[in-house]
């Protein structure tokens, strides 16, 4: 098979169950988890086999002129993104039907088939082989995103979705789409390739730069982060397809490409924007990890932890050099399977005990000790302790911020770090250490076996982020 075809078998795996769902009536669940398990495991296959074979592609689905029109190529970046997200849908669609049947939700089959939607989209969106077929499918996640955040379709779930909207497409409309088309102005070509980078210096390149970081809202630069905690009204699948999968990791993934492709990671006009860059990626990580220090939600905890740890990537991409870019990458991934894991397991934790705040897991550790245990080691990744990754990966930035005198960073860093812990660990002794708080419940709780393939998805991806610290060390 060509490199084509193993592209489309990425894709078109996802687009099947979602078409499968959408006909489907109710099913016994054996059916949802056979079908998801396949399809997200052939998804990965096939990226995988991509991945392997490493050679550059372009595929010309519609051509207006030889620059612009919808096309799907090959890159490190791509690649990278493609199997992070084929991998991690695997347990993310085994957890989703879990969860879905553990809390008794309703229509499952049209929740399972937006699920599938969503990562078919986020497939397109990670081989999108120029800026415009890039921006066309990071509208279409938002808005099959939107259904997922309108799930409940309550007055509260509504709203929420609304701000989601809102928050998402006007920036990308007013201001991605405007610093597309001045690149295609300036370079003659929407194609990530040599012949996108661009020319002008000083402040046009810094406002151009703006125009791109705010423009994709998904990776939640303050003042646009308020979508993200908003969102959280979501199941807690949808919050974690979001955070770990899909959404946040695809306004990062836009904004890797434009480094590389629009701005060139090594070019010396990029001076201009390390320091104005690196103080709106500080302010973020400061602000957001201080709200969450004052959360007792514990998704609102885990949606403002999100905010910072995304503009760890930013912060680290304003260094710009070859060294900050590939950490960027690297901590993107160590953050994907990490939060995917603390999503997994306070969405474990509700569903078997309904307690939803953090005050109230006094002891839960003795009652679930694998999801408490995953959830320690999301938490120590988060912050950046052993034996997690990005304790590694931090050094390295670090290293990195002091050759180039970028101080604002390595401070934002260590300040970061203490308030990580201010929220987590307190989390996690308290689990441990503390005597269990007796109060009813407050949501749908199932027995230990119900949740087995709750635990399942959290151990691997709590499993992996120890792999990862392991791989990395040696």
């Amino acid at each position: 098979m060509s490199e084509s075809c193993f592209l489309w078998v990425a894709v078109l795996a996802h687009l099947f169950a979602f078409l499968l769902y959408s006909t489907a009536g109710r099913h016994k669940p054996v059916f949802y988890y056979t079908i998801s398990t396949l399809t997200a495991i052939l998804s990965f296959i096939a990226a995988a086999v991509l991945a392997i074979k490493g050679k550059p592609l372009i595929i010309e689905v519609f051509q207006i002129t030889r620059h612009v029109g919808i096309a799907f190529g090959l890159d490190k970046i791509t690649l990278m993104f493609a199997l992070l997200c084929s991998l991690l849908s695997i347990p993310a669609t085994i957890y989703a039907i879990s969860y879905m049947y553990a809390i008794k939700g309703k229509r499952k089959a049209r929740f399972f088939a937006r699920i599938h939607l969503s990562l078919a989209i986020t497939m397109l969106l990670a081989f999108s082989g120029n800026l415009l077929t890039m921006f066309i499918f990071y509208e279409l996640l938002t808005l099959a995103t939107y259904t997922l955040v309108n799930h409940d379709n309550t007055e509260n779930s509504f709203r929420a979705a609304r701000i989601y909207l809102a928050y998402l497409v006007l920036p990308s409309v007013g201001l991605l789409l405007p610093a597309i088309l001045i690149t295609y102005k300036i370079t003659g070509s929407f194609t990530f390739d040599e012949s996108l980078h661009i020319s002008i210096v000083g402040l046009p390149r810094l406002a151009l730069f703006l125009m791109f970081a705010y423009g994709t809202a998904k990776t939640a630069i303050f003042p646009l982060h308020g979508w993200l905690p908003k969102a959280m009204i979501a199941p807690t699948p949808v919050s974690a397809l979001l955070h770990a999968v899909a959404v946040v990791k695809a306004g990062i993934f836009c904004m890797l490409k434009v480094a590389k492709y629009v701005f060139t990671i090594s070019d010396p006009a990029n001076v201009i924007l390390m320091t104005p860059i690196t103080c709106i990626y500080a302010f973020t990580i400061i602000f957001a990890s201080v709200v969450a220090l004052k959360k007792h939600s514990l998704k609102e905890i885990l949606a403002y932890s999100t905010v910072s740890q995304l503009s760890y990537i930013g912060i680290t991409l304003s260094i710009f050099t070859e060294n900050a870019f590939n950490y960027a990458i690297l901590y993107m991934v160590l953050h994907a399977f990490a939060k995917i894991t603390l999503f997994f397991t306070a969405g474990a934790m509700y569903a078997r005990t309904g307690k939803t705040s953090s005050k109230q897991l006094h002891g839960i550790g003795r009652e679930m000790p694998v999801a408490m245990s995953s959830f320690s080691i999301g938490a120590l990744t988060m912050i950046g302790l052993p034996p997690t990754a990005t304790l590694l990966c931090k050094a390295d930035i670090l290293s990195e911020a002091l050759a180039q005198c970028n101080y604002i960073l390595i401070v934002t860093l260590v300040i970061s770090t203490a308030l990580n812990c201010g929220y987590f660990l307190p989390i996690i002794f308290n689990a441990f250490f503390c005597e269990p708080i007796v109060a009813p419940a407050t949501g749908n709780t199932m027995t230990r076996q119900k949740l087995d393939p709750l635990a399942l998805s959290y151990f691997f991806t709590g499993s992996i982020c120890v792999v990862l610290f392991i791989y990395k060390f040696f």
